[in-house]
């Protein structure tokens, strides 16, 4: 089932959850940056959300200039910390 932003219910607004990111970067490791893929798995945030978060994460990594292998492990952790 597909929610858009006007069916989601209790969305939250401000900083994301810890276990938000969490379920941010399980979805984003299985669909990549198919939003609203993603969005099954963040209940909490609209796809328009989750859309930005990401382009805030992604920035955030590449201004940090962390290598990919690094930050995988990262991912890593968080997805294994979530589960």
């Amino acid at each position: 089932m597909n929610m858009n932003t006007s069916e989601k219910i209790n969305v939250n607004k401000g900083r994301w959850t810890k276990k938000e990111h969490s379920m941010f970067l399980r979805g984003y490791g299985i669909h990549g940056r198919n939003w609203m893929e993603v969005s099954k798995f963040i209940p909490t945030r609209t796809t328009e959300q989750i859309r930005s978060h990401a382009q805030k994460f992604f920035n955030k990594i590449n201004k940090s200039k962390c290598k990919l292998g690094m930050y995988y492990h990262f991912i890593l952790l968080d997805v294994i910390d979530y589960i």
